[in-house]
């Protein structure tokens, strides 16, 4: 239980009083500023109607003034297929605006603007190198700016080309190809209209009877904007607790407040909030952020 749920904690701390003499004897280990770079983009999703002039946009910023450089790598993913990544932006300037459009992404991509498509995805890596040469990359940020649902850390992102979304086109079947745990992963599950236009809804993709079995079926509701693929999850159930952990817990609720829905391809791209309620004290706990993507058969 401890090792999958994170709690809500309250720390005792215990303050004892020393003396200078006291602070000699055990004094603290000398802190170091890292070279940290954040984004604030303007715009982060290439539009598919005007593909000449659409471009990833933001603000680099470096809090501490000694960062030295900053590289930004991209590889392109479609059909499945990633490529390598190579350099595609630099800087040695903060703050920096920065643009990058798809003559930029071409060019370092070895290919041509005409070749790219919408649903195509972007996934960027970067470096920050400090004043004395010690490079930062994702791997050692902390995992709360990894998880940054903002986009503020500028070490590891994803841009798409935009689709308009259409309900029709996004109805079928659907395989998870990340579910965020292990045995939930490659359930086929269908996608049908919703009520309310420009909404679908998964029809128990995790393949989980729910914890009272009068409850209703696990269905889940994908909210989309019909100009972006840009969609949302309101908190709902999802799946049943106990088949993923322990039991005193209700069913498990997800929620997102933006990810990804290209009917175009067929695509379902989120990372989602678990919420878990305890059984009589309604007290919350949660699994973590988890991925949640789909695939159209």
């Amino acid at each position: 239980m401890k090792n999958i749920l994170k709690t809500f904690l309250i720390a005792f701390i215990a303050v004892g009083i020393f003396s200078c003499e006291d602070n000699e004897k055990y004094p603290l280990p000398a802190t170091e500023d890292g070279s940290f770079v954040t984004v604030e983009f303007d715009n982060l999703i290439l539009d598919v109607t005007d593909l000449e002039n659409t471009a990833i946009t933001g603000v680099l910023k470096a809090p501490v003034p000694n960062v030295a450089s900053y590289e930004l790598q991209v590889a392109r993913s479609t059909g499945g297929v990633l490529s390598d990544y190579v350099t595609v932006y630099t800087t040695d300037t903060f703050p920096s605006n920065f643009s990058i459009d798809l003559e930029d992404l071409s060019g370092a991509l070895g290919l041509e603007v005409a070749d790219f498509g919408a649903g195509d995805r972007f996934d960027f890596q970067a470096t920050s190198t400090s004043t004395d040469g010690n490079v930062t990359e994702f791997s050692l940020i902390n995992g709360d700016l990894q998880a940054e649902p903002g986009q503020l850390q500028s070490y590891q992102f994803t841009s798409f080309i935009s689709c308009p979304f259409s309900t029709d086109e996004a109805l079928g079947t659907y395989t998870f190809t990340d579910c965020g745990f292990g045995n939930c992963e490659g359930n086929q599950f269908e996608v049908v209209a919703g009520t309310d236009p420009n909404t679908v809804v998964l029809i128990n993709p995790y393949d989980s009877t729910p914890l009272n079995a009068g409850d209703d079926p696990f269905e889940i509701t994908i909210v989309v904007d019909p100009a972006t693929g840009i969609g949302s999850i309101a908190q709902q159930r999802a799946f049943s607790t106990l088949e993923y952990c322990c039991g005193g817990f209700e069913d498990t609720e997800i929620q997102a407040d933006s990810g990804f829905y290209f009917s175009c391809t067929g695509t379902i791209l989120f990372t989602a909030r678990t919420v878990v309620p305890q059984t009589g004290t309604g007290a919350l706990f949660t699994f973590g952020n988890r991925a949640f993507e789909a695939q159209k058969n």
